[in-house]
């Protein structure tokens, strides 16, 4: 999605991402539409039958400290227990090949992100990003000119296709964690370019289909404001100043956490490997941040954990960043952590057909035309 993001600044055409959650995507699963999609999948008829009419036919007792109770709460003949329950180990699976058939009539439509390298003229073709029940959609079309009135009304016609082939399986969307971005570009006389102020326009106003047949209005957010996907948070205009405050509180929680447990000198190092950078670093590889920005970020939390972990606080800065064969404290640094993961999706990436590899080839002959190389 970052590198989306990407292409879309360098190509300056109009585009727009709509993140759409669904509510309770495993509660909410038609056995009708599981059934026929587990046998299109190969499922005998048999073993999905056993595990959907369990389901409708479970019986729900209250327990207490005063005991169970003796009356439950089951389906009733008109209206069967649906969905495929939290904690079913069928559940991943089962979402996952309706998911399935839900992408690939949604991708048929034609919506989606068309992306097309400028030099080998390489197509891709990507319907959105996808999480279990987190969806994010894009409309973007570089095989053919939109204005941003294009855009908005084929952004508005993926979320209603979307949501509409949630409904469709039983499932439904979540207004209340649903928004999205209409991106655009205007450009001065000079030639310098600026974002559009789209959010303050009556006529850019979207909205999801509701199980009832209405529809409910979203969120419309800057391309300024970072917002949290999949963990990370992520920003249309590339600004990493929310990926790097999410960052530093989560490594504040951490601190706190052990200051409070009072752990030994060797636990907090240990910890700090095993628990700390794992949490702390998780999405380093999406963000652009500059140099001085990634070492500094981290700092002022090392400064307070030193102290648990035996090391003064008087100590240089310059060392607690250092790593322990060159005589320093060996934290993390965010910076040279960030370029190996950034150096493993190139290298891993780069030059395969793979999506995020179209990408990446996407947004280098782009940059070779814009800097006028042969």
């Amino acid at each position: 999605q970052v590198i989306a993001y990407d292409i879309i600044r360098q190509s300056r055409r109009p585009a727009g991402i709509a993140s759409v959650d669904a509510d309770n995507c495993y509660d909410r699963i038609a056995h009708a539409i599981a059934l026929l999609v587990f046998q299109a999948f190969g499922v005998p008829s048999s073993a999905a039958e056993c595990m959907l009419t369990t389901i409708q036919e479970m019986k729900f007792f209250l327990r207490t400290g005063f005991g169970d109770s003796t009356d439950f709460a089951s389906s009733q003949v008109e209206i069967k227990t649906q969905g495929l329950c939290q904690g079913n180990g069928a559940s991943p699976a089962g979402w996952a090949v309706v998911s399935i058939c839900l992408i690939n009539a949604h991708k048929k439509k034609g919506h989606g992100g068309h992306f097309l390298c400028p030099i080998t003229k390489l197509m891709s073709h990507i319907s959105g990003v996808i999480y279990v029940d987190d969806t994010d959609l894009i409309h973007f079309r570089m095989d053919r000119y939109e204005d941003t009135i294009d855009s908005f009304f084929g952004l508005q016609e993926a979320i209603m296709s979307w949501g509409k082939l949630l409904l469709a399986s039983g499932g439904a969307l979540k207004p209340s964690k649903c928004f999205y971005h209409l991106i655009s570009f205007k450009f001065k006389a000079d030639g310098t370019w600026a974002y559009e102020d789209n959010v303050g326009n009556d006529e850019f106003q979207a909205v999801v289909p509701l199980a009832d047949g209405s529809s409910a209005p979203i969120e419309h957010l800057g391309v300024d404001e970072s917002t949290k996907t999949l963990g990370s948070m992520t920003c249309p205009s590339g600004c990493n100043k929310g990926a790097l405050k999410y960052m530093t509180q989560k490594a504040s929680n951490w601190k706190d956490m052990i200051q409070v447990g009072k752990l030994s000198r060797r636990h907090v190092w240990f910890m700090m490997e095993k628990q700390f950078w794992p949490r702390v670093s998780y999405g380093l590889c999406a963000v652009s941040a500059s140099y001085e920005e990634l070492s500094e970020c981290l700092m002022k939390v090392y400064y307070q954990i030193h102290p648990q972990g035996g090391i003064r606080r008087s100590a240089r800065r310059g060392i607690r960043q250092l790593g322990v064969g060159f005589y320093g404290v060996g934290c993390p640094h965010p910076t040279i952590e960030c370029l190996i993961a950034q150096l493993n999706k190139l290298i891993m990436h780069y030059g395969n057909q793979s999506c995020l590899g179209l990408k990446m080839q996407n947004t280098v002959e782009q940059l070779v035309i814009e800097l006028g190389m042969s």
